[in-house]
């Protein structure tokens, strides 16, 4: 197997960005890397692509070229392939994350940076997450099952490099997706007390003597003794699919947050 670089190499030279979950990062990098060192798979991914939306041909790739993090349009695409020189796909990646307002259409205005054909691919961990419309909207799990059926093909180092990316789709849930077993209900009621139990905790926590049964607070540096002067503990019964409390929801700007861990912002105690 001819390698442009290893795979490390690309890993270790990923530059995180603010506000972006580095499982993305580290997804699309990995597939970049295979798109670019696994022969064939290009060809197998762009049949893919006209299966999904016929009205993307079914392009032959003699040269395929990903690169990632292109910056363009005054935003920086995930992925971006080249194949033989005169047709392009942008390619927008979501795990865990959403997209932005006007993301895609941004990117597929008319550039000095792209003359060749050009087409939209949005790959998602779930379907609820095609908020814009793309040419061709696959989910990762679509991704892990056309690399699964064609991993047969390969040997040796190949073969281990595809088997390492369908590992890393199933633990982080983007593999086969399998039907709900009978153990799997007859866990929920017992979740459903969990929930309950934790909703009790932390509407307790809302009224908590924090002073009263540690004295120790007294102790701590003066500015952190401040922002808890301005602690307004705040119980969110539901936020971003998570249940929890809020300590300092008055704090509004990252940078008052600083405090608690240099160069990160306070995190929500949740569960």
């Amino acid at each position: 197997m001819a390698l442009d670089k290893s795979l490390f190499l690309t890993l270790a030279g990923y530059t995180p960005r603010p506000g972006r979950y580095a499982t993305e990062d580290f997804l699309t990098e990995l597939f970049a890397w295979i798109l670019n060192n696994i022969e064939g798979y290009a060809s197998s991914l762009l049949s893919l692509f006209h299966d999904v939306n016929k009205t993307v041909p079914e392009y032959k790739a003699i040269q395929a070229h990903a690169e990632t993090q292109k910056v363009i349009n005054g935003g920086r695409i995930d992925l971006f392939l080249a194949i033989d020189g005169d047709v392009a796909f942008i390619f927008e990646h979501k795990v865990n994350s959403w997209l932005s307002d006007g993301q895609l259409d941004k990117y597929m205005k008319k550039s000095e940076l792209l003359e060749e054909i050009l087409y939209s691919v949005l790959i998602v961990k779930h379907k609820k997450q095609w908020t814009q419309k793309a040419d061709v909207q696959l989910t990762w799990t679509d991704i892990f099952k056309l690399t699964r059926r064609i991993r047969g093909r390969y040997k040796d180092d190949e073969r281990f490099i595809l088997d390492s990316f369908l590992h890393f789709l199933e633990g982080n849930d983007m593999g086969e997706k399998h039907a709900i077993t009978q153990r799997v209900l007859a866990a929920v009621p017992e979740v459903l007390t969990g929930y309950q139990s934790l909703e009790y905790i932390f509407k307790e926590l809302e009224t908590f003597p924090w002073k009263e049964k540690f004295e120790a607070l007294d102790s701590l540096p003066l500015k952190i003794k401040e922002m808890i002067k301005k602690a307004s503990p705040e119980f969110h019964k539901e936020r971003w699919g998570r249940i929890g409390i809020d300590f300092f929801n008055i704090i509004g700007t990252r940078k008052n947050c600083h405090i608690f861990h240099k160069k990160r912002p306070f995190r929500h105690l949740e569960a």
